[in-house]
């Protein structure tokens, strides 16, 4: 973890939510789901995304039929982020996206095995950030003047690379 796969789809989604032209709903769900899959969680983040009612004496399947026809009148698009195994979308409320009708469905998961098994067409990996995009990254978060010893102080050079380095070319800090 940590190539960005969340910002990325966090981007994505408040890109999409203001495009609002090309998609009715456009629906991120942080799914998590290392242990156990919160079905009721992931249903309510729907419901309210189509600003449908939540009624607790429904059911799960109750719930997920439901959600299942409303989303199916709509063009949509869901972004799943963090998917640890696979899990049958229908028992969500998740209809099998089709492009015929415009939806989509985005998964990020550290696993290609799991969007291959969730019915991936089209995986895309992210590469960790090789050495110039790390020290590019690195110095877009510093002062100018910082940054611009890096250039000229061998010292300073030295440390820049070696907190790169212990970061793996991954964007977070380790």
């Amino acid at each position: 973890g940590g190539v960005g796969k969340t910002t990325l789809l966090k981007t994505l989604n408040n890109e999409l939510k203001e495009n609002t032209r090309d998609y009715h709903v456009v629906i991120l769900i942080e799914v998590a789901n290392s242990e156990t899959l919160n079905v009721v969680d992931m249903q309510k983040i729907i419901a309210n995304r189509l600003g449908l009612p939540w009624n607790e004496s429904e059911t799960e399947r109750e719930r997920s039929t439901f959600l299942r026809r409303a989303l199916r009148r709509k063009k949509f698009v869901v972004l799943l982020d963090d998917v640890w195994k696979k899990f049958q979308l229908a028992d969500v409320g998740i209809p099998t996206p089709s492009s015929d009708y415009g939806c989509k469905l985005i998964l990020a998961s550290r696993s290609n095995q799991v969007c291959v098994e969730m019915g991936d067409k089209e995986p895309m990996e992210m590469p960790c950030l090789g050495d110039n995009e790390s020290l590019r990254l690195f110095r877009s978060n510093l002062m100018a003047e910082v940054s611009a010893a890096i250039d000229h102080d061998s010292d300073m050079r030295r440390s820049a690379m070696d907190i790169i380095q212990s970061c793996g070319g991954l964007p977070l800090s380790p």
